[in-house]
């Protein structure tokens, strides 16, 4: 599922001049989804978002590193 999901995101990302949705803001979209966290006070949530949204960013500028996908590469 991961490798599928990440695909999307990087496809979409790599795409962002027609879709408006580069990295950084499927990160922002994603990232509660992905760790589904409980929060307790804004302020946990806060810190929460600064730790996982520059992970998921980084999964999804990497993808093809990551899940060594040489296609995505070329692209």
């Amino acid at each position: 599922f991961l490798i599928v999901f990440f695909f999307f995101c990087s496809s979409v990302s790599q795409h962002s001049a027609l879709t408006h949705m580069d990295s950084s803001n499927l990160a922002v979209l994603w990232w509660p989804n992905l760790f589904q966290p409980q929060f307790h006070d804004l302020r946990t949530a806060e810190q929460i978002c600064q730790k996982a949204k520059p992970l998921i960013q980084t999964i999804i500028d990497n993808y093809s590193i990551i899940f060594n996908c040489e296609h995505i590469k070329d692209k």
